[in-house]
């Protein structure tokens, strides 16, 4: 007989509800509130085996929904003692639910108890990821939010009051303010004594600037030798940038969400609903219609990034150019037409990791009878 149990993870505890496959509709689950760390995993396993004495590890199935770092460390635990675990995306979990009145921790693990009795059959089983994707998903991490510091203190720079020019005679001087060695700055202050207020804050912007510009480039330094580390993700890599326009961010994305492309079977259209830029419908008898258009769940971070290389791969990219030009000329409206160019993008992608074979503009970029056929196969 299964056991079902279903995890609502927080930061400090989890909830825990258990459901018998052979259960009697209306009958009690049983619930159980547990430390969210190794011990509390144990007393979790003690309470279960105590409810149901005669049950095996192989009838046990946990599910939780995906909250990262609260939901990653019971995970893998469970996964490294050989119990499955699934988990699943929070909104599918939500939408399979129905009607639903109230909210509260112990309420969300029955939701998910239930949810995995139902749907074991169709649920993924969580597995650990390899040591090079975890250490390339950190470095992600950390370069994004540099990116994102970087992006405010600009943001700062240009609402500063300061004279025309000035930024360029400052910047031009930066040495006489500040020393900056690797990741660390150190200011003169007896030079900045003789600044007004508004330009010593412009040194420190661009002081900052710098800070982040060093330490981005040595993330993309640390991320490529990550990559070198293992065959399979280098070979990957190398396929994926070998389309013009798309390069090393672009590529540690796609290889992360995909796990190195171990998800999605290989179907170009589920990826390219993943990163927001597949197009749906909605048509109903004669009175409801609507065009089709992308749908607001979606990877926005990841979409980004794609949209920085389809305009990149509109300029150095035959192709692609050849694709751009031709919609734009039947008088489709340029963002459609680069919405396009995105998901011919991950199709390409797809295609190529799956045959194995980098981007070949002699085989891909004959014509646009050619590329279609060979590419969107």
């Amino acid at each position: 007989m299964k056991i079902f149990i279903g995890i609502d993870f927080a930061k400090e505890k989890f909830d825990a509800a258990l459901i018998a496959a052979d259960s009697a509709k209306g009958e009690p689950i049983e619930y159980g509130v547990f430390e969210n760390n190794d011990k509390g995993i144990r007393k979790m396993l003690k309470w279960v085996k105590d409810t149901h004495p005669k049950s095996k590890r192989e009838d046990l199935v946990f599910c939780g929904e995906n909250t990262g770092v609260y939901s990653r460390p019971v995970a893998e635990f469970l996964s490294s003692k050989g119990y499955k675990i699934c988990i699943e995306n929070a909104y599918r979990i939500k939408q399979s639910s129905g009607l639903i009145r109230g909210k509260n921790d112990r309420k969300d693990a029955a939701i998910i108890a239930d949810y995995i009795l139902r749907h074991e059959d169709e649920a993924a089983e969580f597995k650990s990821e390899k040591p090079v994707l975890k250490n390339l998903d950190t470095l992600f991490k950390q370069r994004r939010f540099l990116v994102k510091q970087a992006s405010e203190t600009k943001c700062k720079l240009e609402s500063l009051d300061f004279e025309a020019g000035r930024k360029d005679e400052l910047s031009a001087t930066l040495d006489k303010y500040c020393i900056i060695k690797g990741s660390r700055l150190t200011l003169k202050f007896d030079k900045l004594a003789s600044l007004s207020v508004s330009d010593t804050a412009v040194v420190e912007c661009l002081a900052m600037l710098k800070i982040y510009e060093w330490q981005t480039d040595e993330l993309d330094r640390k991320m490529k030798e990550t990559i070198e580390e293992d065959d399979d993700v280098k070979e990957n890599f190398d396929i994926i940038t070998s389309i013009p326009g798309v390069a090393l961010q672009n590529a540690v994305a796609m290889i992360l969400c995909t796990d190195n492309f171990e998800k999605f079977g290989f179907d170009a259209r589920k990826l390219a609903c993943y990163y927001g830029v597949a197009v749906f419908g909605k048509e109903s008898g004669t009175s409801v219609y609507a065009p089709p258009h992308t749908s607001h769940l979606a990877n926005k971070q990841l979409k980004s990034l794609l949209t920085q290389a389809a305009v990149v791969s509109v300029t150095h990219c035959k192709p692609i150019r050849a694709y751009y030009s031709r919609l734009i000329a039947k008088g489709k409206k340029q963002q459609v037409v680069l919405n396009n160019v995105k998901n011919k993008l991950l199709h390409m992608i797809m295609s190529m990791v799956r045959h194995r074979t980098k981007y070949d503009e002699d085989a891909y970029g004959k014509s646009a009878k050619t590329y279609n056929t060979q590419i969107c196969a």
